[in-house]
């Protein structure tokens, strides 16, 4: 399959780029993951693949400062789920922060992980999510690599993407100037924009991939890509 999509390399991608620079940015990330309810489509579709389940192995892909892993801690934990939790990410700056943050959270560990690398294995879980990473890979490394996650989770596959759409591009900087966005976070946000996927796109690559996958765009400028595997056959 071809990939429509450039692939833009961004400051926060960059192994050098490190400090109190880093965490600004990734305070910046967690705040709009908040603000623009990215959190609440992800915990919704991690509720509703519970189900009665009370206890979970969850993983994060691509799991930045971990802010997502914490926010589905806090929800099994009201909820009486009996939770583990692992980060992958491939920035060993970006996993220092994300123990930092996740320091009041035994229930998370977080490990190095190379997405380009076929080689490592991925270990089993129950619910694997991702959120905002997937569009950092090109098509047919990515159509392979959801494969593997869904084989490796019994549960559900949740990913979560910023929709490239022209408003969406135009609204961002008003949305950083009023939030006092540190400048990279405006210009990598932007790309991340650009790099991802359109809605039609993303239709277009669930219906490639094996299995009974949904793709769903959401307000504000949200595309969620999701496989229950209660819903389909193995």
């Amino acid at each position: 399959m071809n990939n429509l999509r450039p692939q833009i390399t961004e400051q926060l991608d960059h192994p050098d780029f490190g400090g109190e620079h880093l965490h600004r940015v990734l305070g910046d990330l967690e705040r709009i993951n908040r603000l623009l309810f990215n959190h609440l489509h992800i915990k919704k579709a991690f509720a509703k693949c519970m189900g009665g389940h009370t206890q979970v192995r969850l993983t994060d892909f691509g799991c930045g400062g971990g802010d997502v892993l914490r926010k589905l801690v806090d929800f099994s934990r009201k909820k009486g789920i009996a939770i583990q939790a692992l980060g992958l990410d491939h920035n060993e700056q970006v996993l220092a922060y994300a123990k930092w943050k996740s320091a009041d959270y035994p229930e998370i560990r977080f490990e190095r992980w190379d997405a380009h690398s076929t080689s490592h294995d991925l270990s089993p879980c129950d619910v694997a999510v991702s959120s905002q990473f997937m569009y950092h890979l090109e098509d047919n490394e990515l159509i392979a690599l959801l494969g593997r996650i869904r084989s490796n989770s019994t549960l559900a596959v949740i990913i979560s993407e910023v929709e490239n759409h022209r408003l969406a591009a135009r609204l961002f900087p008003l949305l950083a100037r009023c939030l006092r966005l540190d400048p990279t976070s405006l210009s990598d946000g932007l790309n991340s924009m650009k790099s991802g996927f359109t809605a039609s796109q993303l239709k277009s690559l669930a219906h490639r991939l094996p299995g009974n996958w949904n793709a769903k765009r959401y307000i504000p400028f949200r595309l969620l890509l999701t496989h229950n595997h209660s819903n389909t056959a193995p």
